[in-house]
């Protein structure tokens, strides 16, 4: 029984440090495509307008995918140890990152709708 929980517990923490790196990942490529987009040459103010539209609705994407692995990852991690303590504190970093999840996408939408206007 003890092997399964040292096993379990492993395992648990596997996932949990993958989901860090992925939701590093992620966050990296998008500010790498980011740079891309801003990088380009000969370009009329209207278009560098809308590239940074584009720039944004970019980073906040893989911000907005990052945070809901990172979300994951807490939950992973509170399993590990339940104390009321660890609940406490998952409960605050999912409201937080949730809350500006939500900010996020909301910004998102406004930014997409304004560059369809254009």
């Amino acid at each position: 029984m003890e092997f399964l929980d040292f096993i379990t517990n492993f395992l648990i923490s596997l996932i949990a440090f993958v989901c860090h790196l992925l939701a590093t990942l992620i966050i990296t490529i998008g500010i790498f495509r980011a740079l891309i987009i801003y990088m380009k040459k000969d370009r009329t103010f209207k278009e560098q307008l809308r590239e940074v539209s584009d720039i944004k609705i970019t980073i906040g994407n893989s911000f907005s995918l990052a945070l809901s692995i990172l979300v994951g990852a807490s939950i992973l991690k509170t399993v590990l140890n339940p104390s009321w303590n660890e609940i406490g504190m998952l409960t605050s970093i999912i409201l937080l990152r949730t809350f500006l999840n939500t900010v996020l996408m909301h910004n998102l939408v406004e930014d997409e709708k304004e560059l369809e206007d254009s």
